[in-house]
C-alpha cells in the first residue's frame, strides 16, 4: 500500500479499523518499553549490582543498534503483521518466564531481556513505518504524537501495579508484584488475537529498502542531525526516568504533552513547535539543577516529561514528511539511533554511582543544548533536497 492510495481511498472508518491493532501494540509496546523501570524492580527485588544493573540493559542497546536494518528486509519478505505478531509472541513468552519461578535464576532474566529487546525493536521498527504508510503528509505529526501517547500511559500502569501488589490493595494470587507481568501476558495476547484476525492487506507495504537508500539517508546533515536528537531525546527521558521519585506522575505528564502536542501539530509546524518544547525542558532542568526542595525537583520532572516525550514524535515526523518515499529506511535508522539513548542510561548510571546526581543533571543539560543545536541548524536546512 503506497502512501497516496492510503490517503486518497481509504475511508475514515476504514482507517479506524486499520489503526485499532497498532494502538492495541503501542500499549502492549509501553509496557514493555520501559525497562528502566521493570529493571529499577528486579534489581531492587533481587539487590543486583551495579554490574549486574547494567548487563540487563545491554540487551536493549546491542538490539537497538544492531537489528533494525536487517529487519527492513525481514519486513519486506515476511510483512508487517507477521513481524509484529512475532515481536507479541516473544513478549509473551518473556513475561510468562517473568512471572514464573525461574525469574530467580540471573542467567535467565538475562536472556529474557535479549527476546524482550529482540521483540522492542521488531514491534518499533514495524509500527512507526505503518503510521507513516496510513496517514497523509498533513496527517501524520499529530497521528504520530497521539500514537506516541499510549506508550507513557500504558507504562504509567506499572508503578501503578507495582504499589497495588506490595500494598496488597490487589488480588496477587501468590504471584506478589510480579501479578503485573501476568497482566501484562494476558495484555499481550488480548493484542495477538486482534491482530491475528485482521486482514493481512492492511499491514502491506510494497516499498523496497537498500543499502544504498541508507546511505543516501546518512549522507544528508539534516538526517544526521534528526538522528542525533532521536538520540538524545531518548537518552533525556530514560535519565530523568531513573533519577525521578514519582514515576507516575513524569509518565502522566508525558501523555499529556503527547496528546496537546497531537493537538496543536494539526494547525502548528512540527519544527516550530519543538522550539517551544526544547525551551520547557531546558527551563526544567535548570530548575532541576538550582532548586533544592522536593516540590521544585517535582516541578523540574513534570516540565521534562510535559515537553520531552513531544519532542521524539515532532523530530521523527520532520524526517519521515522530508523524506516520503524511504518509509521503512527513516525508521530503520530511527530506531537504531535509539540506542543513543540506552548508552546514555549506562553512562549515567556508571557517573551517579561515581559522582553523584550532579553527573546526570550535566548530562541532562549537555544533551538538552546538543537537541537545541540540532533542531536550530534544522531551521537553516529547509531547501535541503528531499530524498
Amino acid at each position: 500500500m503506497n502512501l497516496n492510495a492510503s490517503t486518497t481511498t481509504l475511508s475514515r472508518q476504514d482507517l479506524l479499523m486499520q489503526m485499532m491493532p497498532i494502538w492495541l501494540c503501542f500499549i502492549s509496546l509501553g509496557i514493555i518499553w520501559s525497562p528502566g523501570i521493570i529493571i529499577g524492580y528486579i534489581s531492587s527485588d533481587l539487590e543486583f549490582s551495579n554490574l549486574q544493573l547494567l548487563l540487563l540493559n545491554l540487551p536493549y542497546f546491542l538490539c537497538l543498534l544492531l537489528l533494525p536494518l536487517p529487519e527492513t528486509r525481514l519486513i519486506r519478505r515476511v510483512g508487517h503483521k507477521n513481524v509484529i505478531m512475532s515481536s507479541l509472541l516473544l513478549w509473551i513468552i518473556s513475561l510468562a518466564v517473568l512471572a514464573s519461578d525461574l525469574y530467580y535464576i540471573y542467567p535467565v532474566i538475562v536472556s529474557t531481556f535479549f527476546l524482550m529487546a529482540i521483540a522492542t525493536t521488531l514491534m518499533l521498527t514495524s509500527l512507526y513505518s505503518l503510521v507513516a504508510t496510513l496517514n497523509s503528509k498533513e496527517t501524520l505529526p499529530s497521528a504520530l504524537s497521539f500514537v506516541q501517547a499510549l506508550v507513557p500511559l500504558a507504562a504509567a500502569t506499572v508503578p501503578l501495579l507495582f504499589d497495588g501488589a506490595t500494598k496488597v490493595m490487589i488480588p496477587t494470587f501468590g504471584f506478589g508484584w510480579r501479578i503485573m507481568f501476568v497482566l501484562f501476558t494476558v495484555i499481550a495476547m488480548f493484542a495477538f488475537s486482534v491482530l491475528g484476525a485482521t486482514p493481512h492487506s492492511s499491514f502491506q507495504n510494497n516499498e523496497v529498502t537498500s543499502t544504498k537508500d541508507i546511505q543516501t539517508l546518512l549522507a544528508s546533515g539534516s538526517v544526521r542531525r534528526g538522528l542525533l536528537a532521536i538520540g538524545l531525546i531518548t537518552g533525556t527521558n530514560l535519565i530523568a526516568l531513573l533519577l525521578t521519585v514519582n514515576v507516575t506522575s513524569f509518565l502522566i505528564f508525558q501523555a499529556i504533552g503527547l496528546f496537546i502536542g497531537g493537538m496543536l501539530l494539526k494547525n502548528v509546524s512540527p519544527l516550530k513547535l519543538s522550539y517551544p518544547a526544547i525551551t520547557i525542558q531546558l527551563l526544567g532542568i535548570i530548575l532541576l539543577w538550582t532548586g533544592g526542595s522536593d516540590i521544585i525537583d517535582n516541578l523540574s520532572f513534570v516540565l521534562i516529561g510535559f515537553s520531552n516525550a513531544p519532542l521524539f514524535a515532532i523530530v521523527l515526523s520532520l524526517l519521515f514528511t522530508k523524506h516520503p518515499n524511504n518509509k521503512y529506511a527513516v525508521t530503520a535508522l530511527t530506531v537504531t539511533a535509539t540506542s543513543i539513548g540506552v548508552l546514555l542510561l549506562t553512562v549515567a548510571i556508571l557517573m551517579i554511582d561515581s559522582f553523584g546526581e550532579t553527573a546526570a543533571y550535566l548530562i541532562l543539560l549537555a544533551s538538552t543544548l546538543l537537541i537545541m543545536g540540532c533542531l536550530g541548524a534544522e531551521k537553516f536546512s529547509v531547501s535541503e533536497p528531499r530524498q
